[in-house]
This record gives structure tokens, sequence and C-alpha cells, in this order.
């Protein structure tokens, strides 16, 4: 059975979860935001416990009581009674044995520290666990979002409550549970019959605290809007995108995560997972007062062959035109020619005047393709003066990036501590990577290759991956590139332009 961790079964959790706990490396930190989002899902931290061995020890111990089945009341009251008899006390000194208020506050403050290190720890690997267990699931491919049995539901969770897509949907990389301190939501896997009952039946309202839901409530079959913001983490002074609903350092699934730790990048088996949702070709729709009409994007850009090209190439380039017409269509975009020409020193592809010019020799001109259409579809939407500064942060926000921009510093640095061509292309390899209009190309050909499941894209996405040189950067894997995708749907959708079925 599918559980999920706001059901609360009776009886030790998920193997899954248990595996995602012990599998931690420990982590000291002074902070809680001294370990900070997606390192939670290889990190097992307490925030001001500052021994390793004892570190390893709450670790061992929380981890044993989730395989054991044990109540948190059970755990608390040993690691407690163990953490007196080893000197720990969070931030209070040990109190005057003589003042029984002293001691009755520093219990208090324990007993609150240990059922925060209980909750947050045993819910998310719960959730991994469901999360892995339910991707692996071939009749389950969709998710329900449930608020759990809380006295009091913040406003965001509980709109999103009843909300029902499909277990690939981007919304998913950000909003799965929990979302936040003492956050109880969870979610439930759902299999085709049961999605037709809860669009027919509807869904129990959530219960407040004890009470007994008596009414029923429609599902959401569309994705919320997720409202980013900007936020600086002060002790490791990064930047970051948060959304509004979801406290800070909680805007990562924690089953995204789990697939991190087993190793997995851009994984072709899971990107269309819910066989049959598919997408179909863009149609083309009249234009609104005063814009442009929409069209699928294969209506902009003609591929031309010559005859003294191989054939096969053209057809391979017509390939992504029909992946990209199955995810969104556009407007505003002037015509243009895609040609298969060799062209002395390009490698690649390139875009020149009104065209579109790929190399026969491209190793893998599907992806190829898709990147320089990137860029064209990045300038109609500021012709259109749509916003794309949310979908930069985002991407800018991921390790990937992070790798980038210190890679560019060590190139910088060694350049001019000794300069040298070598040093000079290095620095402006890097330089290029982090260019706003390449990361949008970068990441718009592997939006691509998700949204429409395409076989070939995918194997040509995970071979940059697997590349051990800097080309390896071009590209995010599975976990880093989800919410950079969730971007795109809200960008398209905003556009007009976004495919969906």
């Amino acid at each position: 059975r599918l559980m999920a961790a706001g059901d609360y079964p009776a009886g030790p959790p998920p193997k899954e979860a248990v595996d995602y706990l012990r599998r931690k490396r420990v982590r000291v930190g002074y902070d809680y935001r001294a370990v900070w989002r997606s390192e939670h899902a290889i990190a097992f931290t307490v925030a001001n416990l500052m021994k390793l061995d004892m570190l390893k020890d709450v670790q061992a111990s929380i981890t044993k009581a989730q395989e054991e089945g044990w109540p948190a009341e059970r755990w608390k009251k040993e690691m407690a009674a163990e953490m007196a008899k080893r000197g720990w006390w969070g931030r209070y000194q040990p109190p005057d044995p003589k003042d029984p208020k002293a001691i009755a506050k520093a219990n208090l403050y324990m007993s609150r520290r240990l059922d925060t290190i209980w909750r947050v720890n045993t819910r998310q690997a719960a959730q991994a666990g469901v999360w892995e267990r339910g991707q692996r699931s071939k009749s389950h491919p969709y998710i329900l979002y449930r608020v759990g049995p809380s006295k009091k539901h913040r406003e965001q969770h509980l709109a999103w409550d009843g909300v029902l897509l499909p277990k690939d949907d981007p919304f998913w990389a950000v909003a799965n549970p929990m979302n936040g301190w003492g956050c109880k939501c969870y979610t439930r896997f759902v299999s085709r019959a049961q999605r037709e009952r809860y669009l027919r039946d509807k869904i129990p309202v959530p219960s407040q605290g004890d009470t007994t839901p008596k009414e029923r409530k429609k599902v959401t079959t569309e994705a919320p809007v997720l409202r980013p913001f900007r936020y600086r983490n002060e002790v490791t002074e990064q930047s970051h995108v948060g959304y509004e609903g979801i406290d800070q350092g909680f805007e990562r699934n924690p089953g995204l995560g789990r697939e991190e730790q087993l190793g997995s990048n851009f994984r072709e088996a899971d990107r269309r997972l819910a066989t049959g949702l598919g997408v179909s070709p863009a149609p083309a729709r009249a234009a609104a007062r005063g814009q442009p009409a929409v069209k699928p994007v294969s209506e902009v850009f003609n591929t031309t062959l010559y005859e003294y090209e191989d054939a096969t190439v053209n057809a391979r380039l017509e390939r992504t035109m029909r992946k990209i017409d199955q995810v969104h269509s556009t407007s505003g975009m002037p015509d243009m020619l895609i040609l298969p020409l060799r062209l002395p020193g390009m490698a690649g592809a390139t875009a020149r005047g009104k065209a579109i010019i790929v190399s026969p020799d491209d190793e893998h001109p599907e992806l190829t393709l898709g990147h320089e259409i990137g860029h064209q579809v990045s300038w109609a939407l500021r012709r259109l003066k749509a916003d794309m500064g949310d979908l930069l942060a985002v991407a800018s926000d991921t390790n990937t990036m992070r790798e980038i921009r210190d890679g560019r510093a060590d190139a910088k640095a060694e350049y001019k501590r000794r300069p040298d061509a070598t040093g000079k292309a290095l620095v402006a390899l890097w330089d290029y990577l982090a260019s706003p209009e390449e990361v949008f190309g970068r990441a718009y050909a592997q939006y691509v290759a998700w949204r429409s499941g395409d076989a070939t894209l995918l194997s040509q996405i995970n071979a940059e991956l697997a590349d051990e040189s800097a080309v390896q950067l071009r590209q995010w894997p599975y976990a880093d590139f989800l919410p950079i995708a969730l971007q795109f749907d809200m960008l398209f959708k905003r556009a007009g332009w976004l495919t969906r079925t």
C-alpha cells in the first residue's frame, strides 16, 4: 500500500524511509541555517550540537526508533536522559540543581528541541520513502495533496488541499510536504480509478483538530500558481528563491533528495512515468486583441535540406520541432530557416540573422537545435515583455549554477595570477556558461526534453551529465532541474503558450 506520512500508519515506516535516515552523513552546525534545504537530503544535523560522536549517536538512535516503530515519547525520553548524562542542553547551561524553576525551564526547552528533531526528521524521511515507492508504481500515476490533523491549518496549505496532479508535475518538486515547521500535510499516490472516483464523489473537507469532516469538496486538477520571492540566508550568505506558503529552507521535495542520495541524475525511466497522460501538438489560436496569433513553433521554423547533405540530419531536426510542438506554442516570433550546413570552425549550431545553422557533424543535433530555438523563444518573450526574472533566479539558485560561479571565480583568480591564452579561454568558457542567455537556452532544451518525454533528447541530456569535463555543467541533474521546469510551466502559461492535456 502507498501510505502517506500524514496517514500515521501503525508500525514501522517504509524501509525506504529508514534507509533515507541511515544514509545521511552527519554534519555539525551551530545554527540550523548552516545546513540548508537540499543539503538536508544527504546531511544529518542538529543545531548547536557540535560534538560529532554525539551527533552520530542521535542519528543512530532516531534511525533505530523508526526501524523498530517506537512512539515519539519513548525516543524523546531515552534521548533526553542520554543527552542530560552527557551534558548537552542546547543553548542552555546546566540549571542550578537548587532552582526548581530553572530545571523545569531547561527540561521544557530540551523537550521542545527533541520534539522538533523527531518531527522534522521522521516526517521528511517518511515522505521521501513514500515518494520513492510511489515513483516506482506504474499503477499510481497521480498525487493528491492533503492537509494533516492540525488544530489550525496554514491558509496556503489549506488552499492546496485537494490538488490532484500527475506525479511528474513540477509542482511536487517544490510543494511536496513537509512545507514548514510543524507542517502535517502529506501526499497520497492515486490510481486512475481513484482519480475518477475523487472527481465524481469529491473528497472530505480537511478536519480541524479532532473534528470529523461532514462536507466534501472538489479536487483541483490544475497546478496552483507558486509565487516565488528571493531571500538571503544570513548564515551562509547565499541568496535563494522561496515560495509563499512554504517556510524558508523547506522549498525542496525530500523525495528528490532521496533520489539524489541514491545517485540518480536525470533518469530517463522517471520522466514520463504517467503513461498515457501525454501531451498533444499545440493548435493554432486566434490572436487576442492587439496580440500576434498563437501557432505551433514548427510553423515559425522551416527546415531546408540541401541536396549534398544527409537527409537523416534533417529528419532528426524535424523530430525536435515535433517535440517542441508537444510542449508549447508561440506568438510574435519571426519566421526562420533551419539549415543543416557545414561551416568552417563550427561544431554545433549558431543563429545568424534569419537562420539557425546546425552542423551535420554535431553529435546531438536534436538537443543543439532545442538550445538554439531556446534563444529565439527568449527573445520573443522579451519582445512580449514577459517577466523571466523568476525563472532565471530559480535556475541561479541551483547547485549546478553555484559550481559554475565557483569555477568562474577560480579561473579568473588563476588567470590574474598567471595570464596566458589557455587561462583566458577558460575564463571565457565560464563566463559563457554563466550568462543569462545561455542559462535560458540550456534550460529550455532540457525542459523540452523532460516535458515531451522524448527518449532521444533525454539520452542526450544524460550524456552531457555523464561528461567529466566542464561541459557537464551545461545541464542540471533531475532534482536540481524540476523547480526550473515549474517556472517554465508558469512562464508559458502566462504567455498563453503552454500545451497541456
